[in-house]
């Protein structure tokens, strides 16, 4: 049995709670406020919200997506595609790693700039 893709189905709450009473330690990143436990941290599906998380809690990893980020750009000769988009008065707009984290060291973010709620949406089970 596979318990999260095998019947009875559970909810995270559910298996988080079942780790407990079982003493087992529940994953770091559920700790560090990541919504899952999946990619150490990095997730390509992950939101604003989710990598200012990361920003915050592994700096070090942070910066290393955000170069691998860039060599893609440099690699692919496109500066436009990038990991994260947002939606600014009503137009989509891609924002590099850099750039969000340029805007959030800034204090640009929290002008409503930056979606801390936009964790992303993860289709690893999909």
């Amino acid at each position: 049995m596979t318990p999260m893709i095998d019947p009875p189905y559970l909810y995270k709450s559910d298996m988080l709670s079942d780790l407990k009473k079982y003493g087992i330690k529940a994953p770091r990143l559920y700790d560090m406020g990541f919504s899952h436990n999946n990619c150490g941290g990095f997730c390509v599906r992950g939101g604003q919200g989710h990598f200012i998380n990361l920003l915050q809690e592994n700096r070090e990893l942070y910066l290393y997506h955000e170069a691998k980020e860039l060599e893609m750009q440099e690699y692919l000769g496109k500066t436009d595609i990038t990991i994260l988009t947002r939606t600014v008065r009503g137009l989509d707009e891609n924002i590099t790693l850099q750039q969000l984290r340029e805007e959030w060291e800034s204090g640009l973010g929290m002008q409503m700039r930056i979606d801390l709620s936009d964790i992303g949406g993860c289709g690893c089970y999909v």
